[in-house]
């Protein structure tokens, strides 16, 4: 979670070479890591057992979805 897990969800994508971003069909290839983002970076708040884990992790979430709003801007996932 947080800039951690930023950081190796993009090194995994580096090594495996895999697309940060990537399209198939207009969606977003399900092999991208930005669809890994999604699919289980942004769950792992859910996850959490402890209170101290669920209170360090409240704080990575948040930065994480701030990191992915600038990423949708940047890439233009809206479209517009």
């Amino acid at each position: 979670m947080g800039a951690v897990g930023i950081l190796r969800c993009a090194a995994y994508a580096s090594q495996k070479n895999t697309a940060l971003v990537g399209y198939k069909e207009g969606d977003l290839d399900p092999c991208c890591s930005l669809q890994h983002y999604y699919d289980k970076l942004l769950r792992l708040q859910d996850l959490l057992k402890t209170e101290k884990g669920r209170s360090l992790g409240t704080a990575r979430h948040l930065f994480m979805q701030k990191f992915l709003q600038q990423v949708e801007v940047e890439v233009d996932l809206d479209g517009e």
